[in-house]
């Protein structure tokens, strides 16, 4: 079954709410949900597998703003990469990480990572 709604809002604020919860169940049926991108941004965004696995064997957290940017937060630090090949040189130039081009933002005590629920 596929549900498409008519504002991206409402989409955000399902699948939101399906993360929070364990397992989400109907009619003895496992129900998943995906956000649904075009096939341009499923491109952009696949673009970033290879970078996002060496993340995560690294230990690093990460996530992928729309349409595709990814944001790495290393040392309380927040990193965007607008490219694959940006995240890479990031990720095999360790001496890098500290002095990174895009100006990192630091994360204060409320941060947009604890308010994203952490991932």
């Amino acid at each position: 079954m596929v549900i498409c709604f008519l504002h991206y809002c409402d989409r955000d604020m399902v699948i939101k709410e399906t993360r929070s919860l364990a397992e989400v169940w109907v009619d003895c049926a496992k129900v998943m949900f995906f956000p649904e991108y075009t096939l341009v941004v499923q491109r952009q965004r696949n673009s970033f597998l290879s970078a996002n696995q060496r993340l995560q064997e690294l230990g690093l957290a990460y996530y992928l703003l729309f349409p595709a940017k990814l944001c790495v937060v290393a040392a309380g630090t927040m990193h965007f990469f607008a490219t694959p090949e940006e995240a890479w040189h990031w990720i095999e130039n360790p001496d890098g990480r500290t002095a990174h081009l895009m100006r990192p933002k630091q994360l204060e005590s409320s941060s947009v990572w604890e308010n994203r629920g952490g991932r």
